[in-house]
């Protein structure tokens, strides 16, 4: 898996994603035989949960979902296999000032990440295991 790059994953939760990947499957720093690119498409939905009669709620849930490729770097056509991940957290949507709010957030987004990334990491590495020709 240190042969792996990890392909651009756009937007703040993205960036996340990519440094608990990084974290997870480049133990040594980044790769210096780059062989394979792993590619992860990652959303993140928020639904309101315990809503009020006035309609606001006092729970968010949030869904995060990545799928993903690998896929020899030069032929980025040729997949060698697909995966989804997926992972749910929530958080009490409470009273607080904005920085608090943003704080309790910026940890649920984090968490979500390194979940996300723990099990696409694990997907990878079963398939190097099935496949040790491939590494």
């Amino acid at each position: 898996m240190e042969q792996v790059k990890i392909g651009r994953i756009p937007e703040r939760t993205g960036q996340l994603l990519q440094q608990s990947l990084e974290a997870q499957m480049q133990r040594d720093g980044a790769p210096v035989s780059q062989l394979y690119l792993l590619n992860v498409s990652y959303s993140i939905n928020v639904q309101g949960v315990g809503i009020q009669q006035d309609t606001s709620s006092t729970r968010d849930r949030y869904i995060a979902t990545a799928t993903w490729t690998l896929a020899p770097i030069g032929r980025p056509g040729t997949v060698l296999v697909t995966g989804t991940a997926t992972t749910e957290d929530a958080d009490n949507v409470i009273d607080n000032q904005y920085f608090a709010t943003e704080l309790e957030s910026g940890t649920v987004d984090r968490q979500l990440a390194d979940e996300i990334a723990g099990q696409i990491s694990a997907q990878v590495a079963v398939w190097f295991r099935a496949h040790p020709d491939a590494g």
